[in-house]
């Protein structure tokens, strides 16, 4: 079984092939399935989206509707409640953002220095942070939106640039999508696991884009290890528990735990098993600063 905080995309990449970093998506779904992938596969073609542009860059696509303000910040500095901030660490999906963003930092840059606890901050309640960094990706996807000027339309730029990639990046549903620019508002209604599953997806959009994919290339030529792109795990248990250890000094440092969950058989040849979730393990984040490392020592 595959565990994160490791994307995808970049498991695909690295296992289809090592040298020349293909990034069919074919064959990262045949990945994902345990099937081997076909020799050379073409890369599907997205489902179109209106309000296209030319010369590189694309519109925005709103009808000019007034809606809420993500950027402001007023309110904003606001204690993540500890119900919300647990269903946050319990999703492998932050795990992977925040190992996405400590990749791929020479790639998309730091400038902004957010830190993980203001990344759950921004997507219990958006602000001006979480839609810069938003934007930051949005504008190393190609073609490039002239709506990203730093207003809030970079919200239906997010639901256009996903819409047709979200079976290829992600899985179930997607939470958002156009409204004739209520998505704006209504990203704002999302609980925040829904935008955590925009934003995951959004680094894998991100790492299929051509400057990621040369710089996992280059640095593999230069010799560095497959393990900085493909987090492997720090240890493990024989029953299926594993350890995950990830971050940089942005970012801070993070202690990850996986719980397998046995897969349940029938007791004859009449009873199916029951059928699992999509989820086959449980995660859980056991620390996230000094105190809570040091609690974890003393606990072992």
């Amino acid at each position: 079984m595959i565990l994160p905080p490791f994307s995808r995309t970049r498991t695909a990449v690295l296992r289809s092939n090592l040298h020349r970093l293909s990034l069919s998506s074919v064959s990262r779904r045949c990945f994902r399935s345990g099937h081997p992938a076909p020799a050379r596969v073409a890369m599907p073609r997205p489902r179109r989206v209106p309000a296209a542009g030319a010369g590189g860059t694309e519109a925005d696509g709103r009808e000019g509707e007034t809606t809420p303000s993500i950027l402001d910040d007023a309110g904003g500095g606001e204690v993540v409640g500890p119900e919300v901030l647990r269903e946050l660490r319990e999703r492998w999906e932050l795990a992977s953002v925040l190992n996405f963003l400590s990749v791929f930092e020479p790639v998309i840059g730091n400038e902004f220095k957010l830190s993980a606890e203001e990344i759950e901050g921004g997507l219990t309640r958006p602000n001006s942070s979480i839609a810069q960094l938003h934007i930051k990706l949005l504008k190393g996807i190609r073609p490039i939106s002239k709506a990203l000027d730093g207003s809030d339309a970079w919200v239906t730029v997010l639901c256009k640039k996903l819409d047709p990639w979200w079976q290829w990046v992600a899985e179930g549903n997607i939470p958002l999508t156009l409204a004739n620019g209520k998505e704006i508002s209504q990203y704002k209604d999302l609980d925040p696991v829904g935008r955590l599953l925009l934003l995951k997806a959004l680094c894998e959009l991100r790492a299929i884009q051509d400057d990621a994919v040369s710089y996992i290339n280059n640095a593999l030529k230069d010799g560095t290890h497959i393990s900085c792109f493909r987090k492997e795990k720090l240890a493990s248990h024989g029953n299926g528990t594993s350890y995950w250890y990830d971050g940089n000094a942005t970012g801070g440092y993070r202690l990850y735990k996986a719980v397998c969950i046995p897969k349940l058989k029938g007791t004859n040849r009449d009873e199916r098993c029951v059928p699992l979730p999509s989820r086959m393990f449980r995660w859980e984040t056991l620390a996230t600063n000094l105190d809570e490392f040091s609690e974890v020592v003393v606990r072992k």
